[in-house]
């Protein structure tokens, strides 16, 4: 598949990169700035009291559904402290609240609805009926490619892996599968969740939430790219070949291909830091993706000796010559391979598959950095700002008093339109009880 010209020779072992360059970027303090104000109990107490949008989300969970369709909504609470309570119940917005209130945890997850209330486990067998298809892509999935920050450490450069990850799998849902209502939710630290709400989506088995979660995978354990045999005979799935086109090899290139970004801490502009032009740290993590690429295909049933002609050394940066020559070489199978690896979506598939699994509840502050988890919005998700964007705990208190429009815009309109459909679907069905019979 990679159609590498030939192998390394022992005696020149490619051509040398001298060109060497400073790192250009220095990944201290890539964290979401942690809020001034500590997380206790009496804080997230006030938090939920005052601000915390109750009335949205029990709208959101309750689906305008039955009385009883909340109260089977599994809420799980992680008090201060670090104490984990599961299997939580509320029939109703007020009963929430004042437990809310109440307890001040300072993190909440939701789980699936139950055929009964969940805190009824101990007189009850609990059957999963339904929750959201979701998705959860981490940062740090990304740190053998990342060259800006590491672990917990997020900032706007590597934002662009979580905002294509989020932008490939709207793309996979809306047109090969048809969901229309996908909401994208910054975890508050450094990664994406990704909720499909549509009736449908919330009604899958796990035997179809991992069937639709096979189709997407791409990167496999270890970073296997398991779609080789495709590219190798120029044959890739469809939908892969429309979002490596519209958002991955354009993400590709504005990531490691271009010399400068914005700079996040004000005016002007600084050294992209995962530039191979400018970074040696990232030409390094290029060059070591494309030789774990020749050591898959030299894996390949059809045995094709394959490499690549250059090498990359530590503190070495490459040049833009020998960068063409080399994608050149490779061709078009080869190029695409390495886009899908350094940028197709790293998905954790529990999370996706499960529908007993628990994922955090958007306007939750997160307790590690004392920011919001916020909803997105689909234009301008690219240029969000983990580090800028997210109010903290402390602007939300002290200043705002409530969780900004622009935060709650994007589940406000989804559950508009989902209402608008079922008051539709009702409205014909009435319709279609109140025509009188026609005689055959």
């Amino acid at each position: 598949f990679l159609y590498f010209i030939g192998g390394r020779s022992k005696e020149t072992h490619g051509r040398i990169l001298g060109e060497k360059r400073e790192t250009p970027y220095d990944p201290e303090n890539t964290s979401p700035a942690m809020s001034d104000m500590p997380i206790t109990q009496q804080v997230m107490s006030e938090y939920y009291q005052r601000v915390f949008p109750t009335e949205l989300v029990t709208r959101w969970l309750g689906y305008g559904e039955s009385a009883s369709f909340l109260s089977r909504r599994e809420f799980c609470f992680t008090l201060v402290g670090d104490i984990f309570t599961r299997f939580r119940s509320y029939a109703t917005e007020a009963a929430l609240k004042a437990e809310l209130v109440r307890s001040g945890p300072e993190k909440i997850d939701v789980g699936a609805v139950y055929n009964v209330a969940p805190d009824k486990k101990q007189t009850h067998t609990l059957v999963t009926v339904e929750r959201e298809l979701v998705f959860d892509i981490d940062m740090s999935d990304y740190d053998d490619i990342r060259s800006c920050c590491k672990g917990k450490q997020v900032c706007p450069c590597c934002w662009a892996w979580m905002s294509t990850a989020a932008l490939v799998l709207r793309d996979l849902m809306e047109n090969d599968f048809g969901f229309e209502h996908l909401l994208p939710v910054f975890s508050g630290r450094r990664g994406i969740h990704l909720w499909v709400l549509d009736t449908p989506a919330r009604k899958l088995t796990d035997d179809e939430r991992n069937a639709i979660v096979g189709y997407c995978t791409v990167i496999g354990e270890k970073g296997a790219i398991n779609i080789l045999t495709d590219l190798r005979f120029n044959k890739p799935h469809p939908s892969l070949a429309r979002v490596h086109d519209a958002i991955i090899a354009p993400a590709f290139d504005k990531l490691f291909l271009t010399r400068t970004v914005p700079n996040p801490e004000g005016e002007g502009v600084i050294a992209n830091p995962n530039c191979i032009f400018e970074s040696p740290a990232a030409a390094l993590v290029i060059y070591n993706l494309l030789l774990s690429l020749e050591s898959q295909t030299q894996k390949a049933a059809d045995k094709r000796v394959v490499g690549i002609s250059v090498v990359v050394k530590e503190g070495e940066v490459w040049s833009s010559d020998l960068w063409e020559s080399t994608m050149k070489s490779v061709g078009a199978a080869g190029e695409w391979a390495l886009h899908f690896a350094a940028m197709y979506p790293r998905l954790d598939e529990k999370v996706s598959t499960r529908r007993d699994h628990l994922l955090k509840l958007p306007f939750c502050v997160h307790p590690g950095t004392g920011r919001l988890c916020t909803p997105l919005e689909w234009h301008s998700i690219n240029d969000f700002n983990p580090k800028r964007d997210p109010p903290s705990i402390s602007d939300l208190l002290n200043e705002l008093g409530a969780v900004p429009e622009q935060w709650t815009a994007p589940l406000t309109r989804i559950l508009a339109t989902l209402e608008a459909e079922r008051a539709q679907v009702k409205a014909e069905a009435a319709g279609m009880k109140a025509e009188p019979a026609t005689e055959g």
